[in-house]
């Protein structure tokens, strides 16, 4: 085993522990990362993969506490969102996509330290569902 294929399975690694033990951020902490190593065009799509993998055992496990009606909004606006988040992997600036990621970070970031309540959402507002699920 290479040294880039160790530091691939280690961003991997960490990454996962991330998902496992604050239920989201794989994703966050693996594409900066692994854009080190490889291309941002193989380690956004390693990245879902994973992710994907991740998510199957986790609704496997937990398939009870799932809200259908939100999952479904997600999903849909999603799927929406995938061929511009395409083109934008093939056509667009790399060191612009990984500017914005480095700032959505140290935005989330600053704002998970120092927020005094978390973000709670009481209801399923339509705009929300759209902007997560095509941003996603």
């Amino acid at each position: 085993m290479d040294a880039t294929t160790f530091y691939i399975l280690f961003i991997i690694f960490i990454a996962t522990l991330v998902r496992s033990t604050f239920g989201f951020g794989e994703s966050l902490i693996a594409v900066p990362i692994l854009s080190f190593f490889i291309p941002i065009e193989q380690a956004v799509p390693l990245s879902v993969l994973i992710s994907i993998f991740i998510a199957a055992v986790v609704v496997i496990q937990d398939h009870k506490q799932i809200q259908y009606k939100s999952a479904t909004g997600l999903i849909l606006y999603a799927i929406l969102g995938i061929p511009i988040g395409l083109l934008l992997l093939v056509y667009g600036n790399v060191s612009l996509v990984k500017i914005i990621l480095g700032i959505l970070i140290i935005l989330f970031a600053s704002y998970s330290l120092f927020s005094k309540k978390p973000l709670t959402v009481k209801f399923d507002a339509k705009i929300w569902l759209f902007i997560c699920g095509f941003a996603s």
